[in-house]
């Protein structure tokens, strides 16, 4: 199997340019491991925030100032960058494909972090790069995706190939594992009509 890094961020808005990563989860998936890097930007706050976007990733303020459990590094700004592409690092020559929902995006904010300490990131990233949305999307225009699925979103996905998301997404941590499960249920069903 060839090695996955999932990615998904948490972040004070949509402008890399304003806004800033909140939260930044990684998982290194191949034959022989997993590995998960989690990440809390502890000077959040430092850039631009949007209300809205701390509602839509149900952030209360309060609750950022902590990592959530043990598993999460909770660290200054520039720690937090030098730790996640130390993890890259390692990884980066495990990993032929990058996975995550609206990956762009997340990638955006990636980079803009790295620009603020002039860290090159682009050799780092797997070139070729799954999103499940735009996969279903083109399925979708394809015809070849179930007519049920009205809206191509995540939640619409996650109810067609039954991932439990009752304990809620919009997490990083949570969103790299649904998207992963997502991804296996999807290449599963569309493999064996090939």
């Amino acid at each position: 199997m060839a090695g996955y890094l999932i990615l998904d961020t948490e972040t004070t808005g949509l402008d890399p340019k304003t806004h800033g990563l909140i939260t930044l989860s990684m998982v290194v998936e191949t034959d022989s491991k997993r590995k998960i890097w989690n990440g809390l930007n502890t000077e959040w706050r430092i850039k631009s925030i949007d209300a809205s976007a701390l509602k839509v990733n149900n952030f209360l303020l309060s609750e950022l100032s902590r990592a959530p459990d043990a598993s999460w590094q909770a660290l200054d700004y520039e720690n937090f960058v030098y730790s996640f592409v130390d993890f890259l690092v390692e990884h980066s020559e495990q990993v032929e494909f990058l996975v995550g929902m609206n990956v762009q995006f997340d990638i955006s904010f990636i980079k803009k972090a790295c620009e603020d300490f002039n860290i090159k990131i682009d050799s780092l990233l797997p070139r070729k790069q799954i999103d499940p949305l735009v996969f279903a999307s083109c399925l979708k225009d394809m015809g070849m995706l179930s007519p049920s699925i009205k809206n191509i979103n995540s939640k619409s996905l996650y109810d067609f190939y039954e991932i439990d998301y009752s304990k809620g997404f919009h997490s990083s941590d949570q969103d790299c594992k649904f998207t992963w499960e997502l991804w296996q249920k999807m290449k599963k069903t569309f493999s064996s009509k090939a």
